[in-house]
């Protein structure tokens, strides 16, 4: 009699992660490294905006909850990403509008109420004012970018064994956003 060991394959969702561990930890081009973070971001970009209790109040005039893509100067995967999350149609129930939009135009926004803010491409310099305009927007801005959440970006990714949500905590208090206590139990925080 042969004795059978159970072999478990992993899912498609941990082949993905073990993928972008292998990718995102070897040497590539910046721009190439900086494309898979945006792509690993965007699927925890969602989640950190469920976390947030006060999501419901982030609606606009028509009823949605607005997401802005920023870019800096790759609009085409801007884009992509847009059409990427335009499959989740609803945020805890309320429905979602996605602009794209380069930095420059970000203050056009005025009193629209902004859900969250996604950066597609790192900003560099522009980066410490998207923070202060978060921070008054009480807005979300996630940054799948490394360093970027060490410099003051509320929410990001970080890249070890497996991809984490990370969180700087003080300017997630600054911005008086209340995160959802069990996700920030599973995130990695920064003070």
């Amino acid at each position: 009699m042969i004795n059978r060991i159970p072999v478990r394959l992993p899912s498609v969702f941990s082949a993905f992660v073990l993928f972008l561990f292998l990718v995102l930890n070897n040497p590539l081009h910046a721009s190439e490294r900086e494309e898979l973070r945006a792509w690993a971001g965007i699927n925890l970009f969602v989640s950190f905006l469920v976390a947030n209790q006060d999501i419901s109040t982030k609606k606009n005039i028509d009823g949605k909850l607005t997401l802005i893509l920023v870019y800096n100067d790759n609009e085409k995967l801007s884009e992509e990403m847009r059409r990427h999350l335009e499959k989740v149609r609803s945020i805890r129930g309320t429905p979602i509008e996605i602009i794209t939009t380069n930095y420059d135009s970000i203050n056009s926004f005025g009193d629209t109420p902004i859900a969250g803010i996604f950066l597609t491409q790192p900003l560099e310099e522009d980066i410490r004012s998207l923070i202060q305009f978060g921070i008054e927007k009480r807005v979300i801005v996630f940054s799948p970018f490394e360093g970027d959440v060490e410099i003051g970006v509320p929410a990001g990714i970080v890249v070890s064994s497996i991809i984490l949500p990370y969180i700087n905590l003080n300017t997630i208090k600054e911005s008086k956003i209340n995160i959802k206590e069990n996700f920030l139990e599973i995130a990695e925080t920064y003070e």
